[in-house]
């Protein structure tokens, strides 16, 4: 099976749940399915409960609604004029939105379902590239108009990443036990600090 036949899973039918998006077709919604993982359900309760369905329907199914994120995240971004704002609203909206939808840190920290088909690597390295671009375009523009310290923007960027997933992987570790939309908040006041200049 081809990149664009597997990337056809997941469809848009506006008779079949409002257009919402569905897997291969079928009245399965994506949002279904990712209501059941967060319900607590595991991937193999879910293919024995659905047997036409297979893994990589599961998970092409989390990365659309990763696309989703990022539409939502853009618009959030619209609504902030500093870059200072912009940078704080960028990371927080990741801690807000995973707080909400826990069942995509799922996803997140399991490298290991990407080893073994380019499709799934490829889609989800295209949506952390478009991530990290959309914040590399706001830290130089930061970096230009001197906001933030004089710092490599490659490192900068890693360090930012590094930030969100350690803390998302925190909270997942300890079952979802602390509130990530304030832990967030105070790595975000500690990162200010850090890189912008007041």
């Amino acid at each position: 099976m081809d990149n664009e036949e597997l990337l056809k899973r997941i469809t848009f039918n506006p008779s079949i749940f409002g257009g919402k998006p569905i897997i291969r077709g079928m009245r399965i919604a994506v949002e279904h399915i990712l209501g059941m993982l967060a319900a607590g359900s595991t991937t193999e309760e879910l293919l024995e409960g659905y047997p036409f369905l297979n893994k990589e329907d599961i998970i092409l199914g989390i990365l659309n609604r990763m696309l989703d994120f990022d539409h939502l995240l853009e618009k959030e971004l619209l609504t902030k004029k500093s870059t200072q704002n912009k940078v704080r609203q960028f990371i927080q909206f990741h801690f807000d939105y995973l707080e909400k939808n826990h069942e995509m840190t799922s996803i997140l920290f399991s490298e290991d379902i990407f080893d073994h088909s380019d499709v799934l690597r490829n889609r989800f390295l295209f949506i952390i590239k478009k991530r990290r671009n959309k914040l590399n375009s706001i830290l130089q523009k930061a970096k230009t108009n001197s906001e933030i310290v004089d710092a490599d923007m490659q490192e900068l960027l890693t360090l930012i990443f590094g930030m969100i997933r350690m803390i998302v992987l925190e909270w997942r570790l300890s079952n979802f036990s602390f509130l990530l939309s304030q832990r967030g908040k105070n790595a975000i006041n500690t990162l200010d600090e850090l890189i912008f200049k007041n």
